[in-house]
């Protein structure tokens, strides 16, 4: 019996030291294998960090880079360089004259995205042509007005005497935003504006430009005026030769009819089609150039143009 109860605490012994044998194995094997993990570790995020740090320096230099080009090409536009004044135009033209919530107000809002702006560039003269839609349908047949005690809204139906005069400050506030452009991002001293839609030469029946507005501006006569304290259809009379014929309204129905001639080559101009395709930059830098007019527009926004962008 004393046998036996030594050979079974022998086994026992051989067996508890093997026991803890194998978990010095495992335990060595698991400390080597995390201590390979943790060296592979720090070798991924030293090259990560080294690959963030080389990301960062290239992603400041773009920037860096991008906002150098802007610089450089606002410079060249406020010395007049030709090249970057008819990309000027190209960026701007046609100009967006409603706001996005506004028209959500109005019917057939995709007409307002179809004006047509051409042009003529000399040293010391832009000639523009802006080309309206032709059925003038984007006025909605009912509007919104406070009520007296001003705690509520109704609607109500636009007469035809409210359309006229809206559609009449419309054409003229159009005219006045595009002199205003024109001699803010351009030094020269002449802007002919015409504003126009495209009808039908009642003597050969082809296609041709019905005159709303025609106006000569000069610099000087523009920079007098204060805009904020102006109403667009009598402001547009300070300048010399100025040719008015509003649409008219009969009915509800929109009627074209002006025999102002246009003096505007429409054969010479260049048409703004709002895509920038020819534009010899990258689309980052457009990107950069078109908020910084954007942030400048809005900044100097006048009355009137406030009111036609509500």
């Amino acid at each position: 019996l004393k046998d036996l109860q030594q050979k079974a605490k022998s086994e026992h012994d051989e067996s508890e030291i093997k026991k803890f044998a194998d978990y010095d194995a495992l335990l060595k094997k698991f400390n080597d294998d995390e201590a390979a993990r943790k060296k592979q570790f720090d070798k991924d995020l030293a090259q990560f960090k080294k690959d963030e740090a080389s990301r960062e320096v290239k992603h400041n230099d773009a920037i860096a880079s991008k906002d150098k080009n802007r610089k450089d090409w606002l410079l060249k536009l406020k010395n007049s360089d030709k090249k970057i004044i008819l990309e000027s135009f190209e960026l701007m033209f046609p100009l967006n004259l409603i706001s996005d919530i506004s028209r959500e107000r109005f019917n057939n809002s995709q007409e307002l995205d179809d004006i047509e702006c051409g042009y003529v560039y000399t040293n010391d003269e832009v000639k523009m042509l802006i080309r309206c839609p032709e059925s003038f349908e984007f006025l909605p047949k009912e509007w919104i007005r406070l009520t007296p005690s001003g705690k509520d809204t109704t609607t109500y139906v636009i007469s035809d005497t409210e359309k006229r005069r809206v559609l009449r400050d419309f054409v003229a506030s159009t005219g006045l935003a595009y002199i205003r452009a024109i001699f803010e991002s351009v030094q020269v001293s002449k802007a002919q504006v015409e504003i126009s839609i495209l009808g039908d030469d009642p003597l050969t029946g082809n296609p041709k430009d019905i005159v709303l507005l025609k106006m000569n501006a000069d610099r000087e006569t523009f920079s007098n005026m204060n805009l904020d304290k102006v109403e667009p259809s009598k402001a547009i009379k300070n300048f010399k030769n100025t040719k008015f014929k509003p649409p008219k309204v009969d009915d509800r129905e929109v009627i074209f009819d002006s025999e102002v001639e246009s003096s505007i080559d429409i054969e010479n101009l260049e048409w703004c089609d709002g895509k920038n395709d020819k534009l010899d930059m990258d689309s980052s830098t457009i990107d950069a150039i078109v908020s910084s007019m954007d942030m400048l527009a809005e900044k100097r926004m006048s009355k009137y143009e406030r009111s036609i962008k509500r």
